[in-house]
């Protein structure tokens, strides 16, 4: 999942992206950062891509602006969070108009950067995420939540969801890649499994909550218990 900055200044977008990288780190939190210099390649990019969820945005580009494109963003997924990012405060009241979760003053300090994503974060927690996928030749939104785990074969990855069973040709690091999202594990060269189903780690697999199991990597035994573990306490700790 993507965090877009859109600045048509080079030096804006750099230390943009540093903060959120730096806040990034110190929360765990499972983003990759886009950014573009205009509103046009953010909308190219949305097209040939992916929606990005939280997006921090420049007022005043030159083409289209921080608002125009706001909208664009909110026409193909109306639960993208919208940060504006601007030396004036002219456009402030349209900006909330339109759904704005926060206004970001340049110069931009770390302090509200990382105050702007807990907010968008608190938005975009609401929609439950999914992917989209070519299955029996038509596209299927699947919700992460219904993925219990994934088996590679040939040139297809079999889905076992709550649905059923789903089989879709494409290669399991391309889908590792879609499903970016920390309770997805790449655990053997052929699986990927949620870690939301398993329920413990005995041996060389993984047990489900089903009594099923998905088999680890042997080589890796010790760092994919640690990896389930890490999970499982990060999980506990934000429910507190």
């Amino acid at each position: 999942m993507y965090i877009s900055i859109c600045d048509d200044d080079e030096k804006e977008r750099k230390i943009l992206a540093a903060y959120i990288q730096r806040a990034e780190k110190k929360n765990q939190l499972p983003y990759k950062i886009a950014a573009f210099e205009s509103g046009e390649q953010l909308i190219e990019f949305m097209e040939k891509r992916e929606v990005c969820k939280i997006n921090f945005l420049d007022i005043y580009m030159d083409g289209m602006n921080g608002v125009e494109l706001a909208g664009e963003i909110l026409k193909r997924d109306k639960d993208a969070a919208i940060v504006f990012t601007t030396t004036s405060a002219d456009f402030m009241a349209e900006g909330f108009q339109i759904g704005a979760a926060h206004y970001l003053v340049k110069p931009i300090k770390y302090g509200n950067v990382e105050i702007a994503l807990e907010r968008c974060l608190r938005l975009v927690g609401k929609a439950e995420r999914y992917i989209e996928l070519s299955v029996d030749r038509e596209i299927r939104k699947i919700l992460f939540s219904k993925i219990i785990y994934v088996e590679f074969q040939n040139r297809y990855c079999l889905l076992y969801t709550s649905y059923g069973m789903m089989k879709s040709y494409l290669r399991l690091g391309d889908l590792e890649e879609k499903l970016n999202d920390p309770r997805f594990l790449r655990c053997h060269r052929s699986f990927l499994v949620n870690l939301d189903y398993v329920s413990s780690m005995a041996g060389y697999s993984f047990t489900l909550l089903d009594g099923s199991s998905v088999p680890v990597r042997r080589e890796e035994r010790a760092a994919m218990k640690q990896k389930f573990e890490d999970y499982y306490f990060e999980k506990l700790r934000k429910d507190l």
